[in-house]
């Protein structure tokens, strides 16, 4: 309950702010009122300032980040965790949305149990959801390849020690668009101590677009609706690529189109409500929901 109230009292202070993108260096006060360490708990070691550590030498953006405590190792047995809220400006339950989140991060950890992870939640604070479980993502190291990702079923992420600076990026994909994005940060130790620096995180980014779908509901036709094992799309137009998404946002399956009409095989996607996206030649975007039930 202690945790609710905590997460109310700071609805009320980020929600002054609205913010179709954003930026936090952890050097400028502009967007930091988003930022909310969780004090509740007298063991979490979040800290904002400048780091001074064994590896943890430099923030990404001078001088100042967020780290698990700027100058001691990560204790044993610790749940750490901060928030950043985002308020978006048009919700509207007819329009679809699209979140880019983005951060860089050192991290220095036993790679047995000592990890960190990102949550997000949709309705202020009472439901979490795992994101690199839900979303699409990528993990990049300094020098630009991707070594983790959604399509390779990592969950555990952010554990071990980096080569230099790697950056997080992920898309929320939401429908309807909600009013707001709570991020939850954890940094999780257990009982072994190994006098790590543990997670460091600097230049969080994020940037959300919209767009209306309501008016594209008939542009093509989804049927049976609905649906058990095999799904049928027809349109007048040519499409280049169909997907279906769970209202999470998590993509399911995603399919190139050369013939039409288009058939797809679902027996493998459980009962529930989804929403097909379409791309058309062009790049033009639809979407519309459609409903599996066996």
């Amino acid at each position: 309950m202690k945790k609710h109230y905590i997460l109310f009292y700071f609805l009320l202070f980020f929600l002054k702010g609205v913010s179709q993108d954003g930026y936090i260096t952890f050097d400028n006060p502009t967007n930091l009122f988003r930022i909310k360490i969780d004090t509740s708990n007298p063991g979490n070691i979040w800290q904002i300032g400048k780091p001074d550590k064994q590896f943890f030498k430099k923030a990404h953006s001078l001088p100042n980040d967020i780290i698990t405590d700027s100058i001691n190792p990560y204790p044993v047995n610790n749940n750490s965790i901060f928030y950043l809220g985002i308020n978006l400006p048009y919700p509207n339950p007819g329009w679809y949305q699209e979140t880019d989140f983005s951060f860089f991060y050192k991290m220095d950890s036993d790679t047995i149990n000592d990890y960190g992870k990102i949550e997000f939640s949709l309705d202020t604070g009472q439901t979490f959801y795992n994101l690199l479980r839900t979303y699409s993502f990528h993990v990049t190291d300094s020098t630009g390849n991707i070594i983790a990702n959604y399509g390779n079923g990592d969950t555990i992420v952010f554990s071990g020690k980096t080569n230099g600076w790697y950056q997080f990026y992920s898309t929320l994909i939401l429908l309807p668009s909600p009013d707001t994005i709570i991020f939850r940060f954890t940094f999780h130790s257990d009982s072994n101590q190994n006098d790590h620096d543990g997670w460091m995180i600097d230049d969080i980014g994020w940037f959300t677009w919209w767009e209306g779908i309501q008016e594209n509901f008939y542009d093509f036709k989804i049927f049976p609706n609905p649906a058990k094992d095999i799904l049928q799309i027809d349109s007048k137009r040519k499409i280049k690529e169909v997907s279906v998404i769970t209202e999470l946002g998590q993509t399911l399956l995603k399919n190139s189109i050369t013939n039409m009409p288009v058939i797809l095989n679902i027996r493998s996607i459980d009962n529930g409500l989804y929403i097909m996206k379409i791309v058309y030649e062009g790049d033009e975007m639809m979407m519309k929901k459609f409903l599996i039930q066996k």
